[in-house]
């Protein structure tokens, strides 16, 4: 086959990968046609998956978009859960709403792109970089200019051929889409400024200190009974202030079922079965990182040798004390996989390891020991195992459930006596009592690892099959159908064996839920649109979670308004205490500091305290002695000059009068970290007036979202 006819092969099926890599998030949007989507091509106006101010955008573009994105995360090998796709969804309809806005508002500007500027782009003297991407990566390295430089005259003998009229379409529809871009982005640009002086000011802010002396009345001083809220001081603050303090969003009230995505007894027989079916071929194999990887295995192989303790446990107990090259162990079921190990090499290990437990009684008196000499007796009397002993009488939280067990362990990770006593035993041997910092220990080593070993690890997820997850959504389903037609949720609940849990669902300031509406299920869009249409008494169909299925109830919701007087009463009136209480101190220092003189110290003795000093109040500092985290004191102190004194400031949460003993002015600025910091602040602000302009677009538009409808 020619290396043309190989090249123009590769390149049918690997463009969109190449495009997607060399041109980022947007060639999804670009390459599913979303912007002939929403201006007027291939969609109706008003229809649609989305509208964005009457414009449609097709189902089709929308869950082509999300499917190229959860395709290109599983080519790069992650598996893609429910919940991952439906955050991966939320992030496509905002770029695609954004695209919308986007194109209507360059449109609207004139911002136009002519066929010269693609032309020069793709075909000019200067390619663009992302053009050459395209090229390195489409076309084999034995092909490419022996410098590995992607010139003009390269790039037009490539494109050129007339197999690759294709590609050059493609490459051009996305540099004029580009080449748009980048002339919007360069006249939102045009309108940030970035000053000597505010270079000069940011690198003050951030590296500016200073010490101080402070006198500080904290509000809490001021008891309750020295102030008083009246009924109509509580009812006037209630209305000023609910606007940005009492404002109450929509919430709903939701009682919800789950059952896990659990393997039974069958799927976890079947797994095994599968793994033994594997064990003559994977004892006869000899490439067994190959054997792995044809054979799907979760596990890995690896040529490094490794000890007891670096293995997961439950591997490590069964391969050591005595592993056997070529030894096919297992299955062994570790978490949620089992494994098929084949001991590939061993070698001695430069520390020895042990497996060992304990039961600890804390304290070091005669009392603990001869409790712990008492127990020994039992344990080796036959009278009592030694697992069962530490359940019951050991005093180490830890281990005490687990029998006493500690696992492998090696040198150096227990208090010397410990150790010593551990790796001075012989397997099975019982030693003790040892003292410790933590008490006396009763020790019994079970096993003892001198060698290291090479695994190869064959795994398989103990995953529920599709039946298992069939037969548990069904059940599910009948609790959702029954409540849904007789109206007991709680009731088809607990018929189902199923404990019901109560949540709170809260809308944002804008009327949308979260993604996550449901603290603790995670992500779901599934979920939220449940809700966001859901009445009281609705019982939603089963939602499929990564871990999980979950059925919904709606018990109540209560519109957007604000919180009545009645149910924040206490709340207010709390603040409007806390406002007198500021009152009073304020006061205080004020009529004081004017008899100070600026005098610190016989300001403090006027107001019944002491004066504090805090050094190094910089732009970071976080808490105050005696105010707590309080940024005011901060702002203040950094606006002072050396030796300056402050007037009385009402702080977060108490009054301060404060004086700056000395000043640390940061360094001079060098020319080029000045540079340095002028070019991150302008690209500070120029991403800022981005997201502001794209939050206005937003906040103009009409936006509906009709995922849900399409569930």
């Amino acid at each position: 086959m020619g290396t043309m006819t190989k090249i123009r092969n590769r390149a049918g099926s690997i463009l969109i990968t190449v495009l997607a890599i060399a041109f980022g998030g947007l060639w999804m949007l670009q390459d599913t046609g979303v912007f002939d989507a929403v201006s007027g091509g291939g969609a109706q106006r008003g229809e649609g998956i989305i509208t964005v101010d009457g414009d449609a955008i097709r189902s089709q573009t929308y869950s082509q978009a999300v499917d190229q994105q959860v395709q290109m995360l599983q080519g790069q090998g992650q598996e893609v859960t429910p919940q991952q796709r439906d955050q991966i969804g939320d992030r496509v309809y905002d770029r695609l709403v954004n695209a919308r806005l986007q194109k209507a508002e360059m449109d609207r500007l004139g911002i136009t792109v002519t066929a010269r500027e693609v032309e020069q782009a793709v075909l000019g003297p200067n390619p663009d970089p992302r053009v050459k991407q395209a090229l390195r990566s489409l076309i084999p390295a034995q092909q490419l200019p022996q410098d590995g430089q992607i010139d003009q005259q390269f790039i037009n003998t490539v494109l050129g051929q007339q197999q690759f009229e294709p590609v050059v379409q493609r490459l051009e529809q996305f540099m004029r889409r580009q080449i748009r871009n980048r002339k919007l982005t360069a006249l939102l640009g045009a309108t940030v400024h970035v000053s000597r002086e505010d270079v000069q000011d940011h690198h003050r802010r951030q590296n500016r200190s200073v010490d101080t002396r402070y006198v500080a009345l904290p509000y809490a001083q001021v008891s309750d009974s020295a102030v008083s809220a009246s009924a109509s001081e509580v009812e006037s603050y209630y209305e000023e202030h609910k606007e940005e303090e009492y404002r109450r969003p929509k919430t709903y009230r939701v009682q919800y079922i789950t059952r896990p995505k659990q393997a039974t007894a069958e799927d976890t027989a079947s797994v095994t079965s599968e793994l033994e079916k594997l064990r003559p071929r994977f004892a006869q194999t000899e490439n067994d990182s190959l054997f792995l990887a044809q054979n799907g295995s979760e596990g890995s192989y690896s040529s490094a040798y490794r000890s007891a303790t670096a293995l997961d446990s439950a591997i490590a107990e069964a391969v050591f004390p005595n592993p056997d090259t070529g030894e096919i162990i297992g299955p062994i079921f570790a978490g949620q996989q089992a494994h098929l190990v084949k001991v590939t090499g061993t070698r001695p290990a430069e520390q020895p390891a042990v497996r060992a437990r304990h039961i600890l009684i804390r304290g070091d008196g005669e009392e603990a020991l001869q409790q712990l000499r008492q127990i020994k007796e039992r344990i080796a009397g036959g009278q009592m195992r030694f697992a069962a002993a530490a359940r019951q009488y050991s005093e180490d939280p830890g281990s005490a459930s687990q029998g006493g067990s500690l696992g492998w362990f090696g040198r150096g990770q227990m208090q010397p006596a410990f150790e010593e006593a551990a790796f001075s035993a012989t397997p099975g041997q019982l030693v003790g009592p040892v003292q410790t910092s933590y008490g006396s220990h009763l020790i019994k080593v079970e096993a003892r690892a001198d060698e290291q070993v090479q695994i190869a690890d064959l795994a398989r997820g103990l995953r529920p099959s599709v039946a298992t997850l069939s037969e548990t959504e069904e059940q599910m389903r009948d609790v959702s159908v029954f409540a849904e037609e007789e109206g007991d949720f709680a009731g088809q609940a607990e018929r189902a064996g199923l404990s019901v849990q109560t949540a709170t669902a809260t809308a944002s300031e804008d009327g949308e839920l979260p993604l996550a509406p449901i603290a603790g299920l995670g992500p779901s869009q599934r979920i939220k649109a449940f809700l966001e249409e859901a009445e009281a008494g609705a019982t939603s169909d089963v939602v499929e979670l990564d871990d999980r299925f979950v059925v919904l109830n709606v018990t109540e919701t209560t519109p957007e308004g604000f919180r009545p007087l009645d149910e924040v009463r206490s709340q207010v009136r709390t603040q409007v205490l806390r406002q007198k209480k500021q009152d009073v101190q304020t006061r205080k220092l004020r009529q004081a500091l004017d008899g100070a003189s600026g005098d610190l110290d016989r300001l403090a003795r006027a107001v019944g305290t002491v004066a504090r000093a805090k050094s190094d109040v910089a732009f970071d500092t976080r808490t105050i002695p005696a105010l707590g985290t309080d940024p005011k004191f901060v702002g203040t102190a950094l606006g002072l000059q050396d030796g300056q004194t402050s007037g009385v400031v009402a702080g977060e949460n108490g009054a301060f009068v404060v004086k700056a003993t000395r000043v640390s002015e940061p360094p001079e600025l060098t020319e080029q970290r000045r540079q340095q910091l002028h070019d991150q602040l302008l690209q500070q602000k120029k991403q800022q007036v981005r997201q502001k302009w794209l939050a206005g677009l937003r906040e103009d538009a009409t936006i509906q979202d009709n995922r849900a409808q399409y569930q």
